[in-house]
């Protein structure tokens, strides 16, 4: 057994202070008797016997006190310093073109948004010890998860994304200067978009440049295939049929973003690829933490302390009733 505070334990001499003050509470000349001597080989009444018990209960519940104070825990384990962490957000596009069915997860027809969100999911579950954030942007942009080292956490949000959720139209450069905010000083985004910049007042490349003075590397993911893609349309009548619509990935915006802060453009036609392009993001961004520290791993405090607590209720209870004494005379 090891202490955290071990320097607390020069205290536990103050537990026998109840047993020195009972020393001195008693009486230095008794009164002598002459009893018969049948009755003076009488043994005093259990009472009599049991009147040391407070006392010593009092002894029990301060050194009890002092070792819960000490810290006790039984083993040790190693883990890394949060301080050394890595931030790493992600800017996911919720614009109508998300809803585009031109990916297959599971052998099935699936929309883009469907993939992103899976691939992203698994991304953000083997960032270990690291912050993660999320950010979603459609007409504007909005913080879906702010920096966190709960992973189960910002994985429940990102599954609250959805296309259009934000609106229709793609504000690509508020979304990434939003993400960089988010961000402290260094840190990685990765940035989901299938289209181009149709709203907000920031511009993509100013966006780039915010990230690139904060040190924030920008990996970006042009998702789609080319060409028209089937969209889900909800007709009047309740009834859904698929429409076909052409949108413009611009991709050469999307590669400046990147290159303007060191980071790198993929390209997802597919979910396979998708699924690869996440694989060499969580390669590159790997890193090691160097410090790591010790904690406690079985703390025994909380039950010094419920034995302190236990002998000085008993302490109370039997002076209160069947070892009260009277009050000493002077």
């Amino acid at each position: 057994m090891s202490f955290e505070r071990p320097l607390l334990l020069l205290l536990l001499p103050l537990a026998l202070l109840p047993a020195l003050g009972a020393l001195r509470r008693r009486p230095r000349d008794a009164l002598r008797l002459s009893l018969p001597p049948g009755l003076a080989a009488q043994p005093g009444s259990w009472r009599i016997r049991l009147l040391w018990l407070p006392s010593g209960l009092a002894a029990l519940a301060l050194g009890a006190c002092v070792t819960a104070a000490a810290g006790p825990y039984t083993e040790a384990r190693h883990v890394a310093d949060r301080r050394a962490a890595r931030d790493i957000a992600i800017a996911i596009d919720t614009s109508e073109s998300m809803r585009g069915m031109d990916f297959r997860l599971d052998g099935a027809p699936a929309p883009r948004m469907g993939a992103a969100l899976r691939f992203a999911g698994d991304f953000l579950a083997g960032r270990k010890c690291d912050r993660v954030a999320i950010v979603a942007f459609g007409s504007r942009a909005i913080t879906q998860c702010p920096l966190t080292f709960d992973r189960r956490v910002a994985r429940a949000l990102l599954a609250h994304v959805e296309p259009e959720m934000l609106g229709k139209r793609t504000a690509l450069g508020e979304g990434v200067a939003l993400a960089v905010a988010r961000l402290c000083e260094g840190g990685a985004l990765v940035l989901i978009s299938d289209g181009e910049n149709t709203a907000g007042e920031v511009t993509p490349l100013e966006a780039a440049r915010a990230a690139a003075a904060r040190g924030v590397k920008v990996y970006a993911i042009g998702v789609g295939s080319e060409g028209p893609v089937p969209i889900p349309a909800r007709l009047p009548s309740g009834r859904v049929r698929m429409e076909q619509k052409g949108y413009t990935l611009d991709e050469e915006t999307l590669r400046a973003m990147a290159d303007a802060t060191g980071g790198k453009y993929f390209r997802a036609a597919e979910a396979e690829a998708m699924r690869d392009v996440f694989a060499e993001i969580d390669r590159l961004e790997q890193h090691q933490v160097p410090v790591t520290r010790t904690v406690a791993a079985g703390r025994l405090a909380p039950y010094a302390a419920l034995a302190a607590a236990t002998a000085l209720a008993c302490m109370l209870a039997l002076s209160a009733t069947v070892l009260r004494t009277a009050p000493r005379l002077k």
